[in-house]
């Protein structure tokens, strides 16, 4: 309970969700559709013949469609044709195969961490005596791809963020429970209390909104087409028992996609140690599903003695309430589940976000 008296700042974190509440297609399937799409259109453009660092198409017949396509169709024709329509990126592969083999769709960080481990999985990593040499050079070998692999994929996200930042309108905003607090939480301070939303989206979506002021707003994962402040893509779960046996081994490879490192390229790590060190604040959770590939940053959050409250902000309708998703995952980054307990705020009808999208 808040001091009489008391100044508090207001960390506002801010997920993806907050961007598909807006109406961007953002989500990780919405990317990884739009690449299948977008090699193909460029096969068909191309007189049937497209290859770059992950697509290889190189055929037609009456079977393939020119108009009409879309990812599903795209993925039907590689598993139709592989050996004329080839996806030479592990990664993406793994992801489609996910999506529409399993429809068990994975974001592409988590993935990422786990096809990272996976190259450990039948090796003594250890101490890696002499006779393991051998296959420490292929384990590299392999990270060194997959690192490659996921550059390719932070590049063309950005290319295809740049399209959907394009696609904001002021006019359309995400539409409000009638007794939600979050117009509350995000308007201006009227005492000496200081405000920062910690956004983990690479769009302007806060800013083109008027929700937030450009000083406001701490792109901690970096931003579109920003040169000093680039996309950060990679894993945050740098506590776990599998990184600290990738650390031993000394290879900078199997760290390098490592948030932790990726934080100290810019100011933006610290400007928010600055702005959680400095006094005591309540956090609210915006969007963002507080999962694994941020969990070392989420944690110096929760877990610091200035945050005392964690307002949690969740999408209920007919069909989904994820705010019971959403607090297992805070869970996670709490050492001291008492503390834990202590610090979230009870479920509250005032703090449901409908994902709807209405014109004013």
């Amino acid at each position: 309970m808040k001091n009489k008296g008391e100044v508090r700042n207001r960390l506002i974190i801010v997920g993806n969700g907050f961007d598909l509440a807006h109406g961007l297609k953002t989500s990780y399937k919405d990317f990884i559709n739009w690449l299948l799409c977008d090699a193909y259109s460029k096969f068909i453009k191309n007189n049937f013949y497209f290859s770059d660092e992950v697509f290889e198409f190189d055929q037609y017949n009456s079977y393939l469609k020119t108009t009409g396509y879309d990812a599903e169709f795209i993925v039907s024709v590689i598993n139709n044709y592989p050996n004329n329509f080839k996806i030479n990126n592990k990664l993406i592969y793994y992801l489609i195969k996910q999506y529409f083999s399993e429809n068990n769709w994975a974001d592409i960080e988590t993935a990422y961490f786990i096809r990272l481990l996976s190259q450990f999985k039948n090796a003594e990593i250890k101490d890696f005596p002499f006779s393991k040499i051998f296959e420490l050079k292929k384990i590299k070998q392999s990270v060194t791809e997959l690192n490659q692999e996921i550059n390719y994929l932070t590049q063309r996200l950005n290319e295809y963020l740049k399209k959907e930042n394009l696609n904001l309108c002021k006019e359309m905003k995400m539409q409000q429970h009638r007794a939600s607090l979050l117009s509350d939480i995000t308007e201006p301070n009227n005492d000496d209390s200081k405000l920062m939303y910690l956004n983990f989206n690479y769009t302007s979506t806060l800013t083109v909104k008027g929700i937030a002021n450009e000083n406001e707003v701490n792109f901690i994962n970096g931003r579109i087409d920003d040169e000093t402040n680039p996309i950060i893509f990679g894993y945050g779960d740098e506590n776990s028992i599998e990184i600290q046996q990738l650390e031993r081994l000394n290879h900078k490879e199997f760290l390098e996609k490592l948030k932790s490192f990726q934080y100290l390229k810019n100011g933006n790590y610290k400007r928010l140690l600055a702005f959680i060190d400095s006094q005591p604040f309540d956090t609210y959770i915006l969007g963002h599903s507080c999962g694994i590939s941020d969990r070392a940053l989420l944690k110096e959050i929760f877990e610091n003695e200035n945050c005392k409250t964690i307002g949690i902000f969740y999408y209920n309708n007919q069909e989904k309430d994820n705010y019971d998703d959403l607090t297992i995952n805070i869970s996670r980054q709490f050492s001291d589940k008492i503390k834990m307990r202590r610090k979230i705020i009870d479920k509250n009808p005032a703090y449901i976000i409908p994902q709807v999208i209405t014109r004013e």
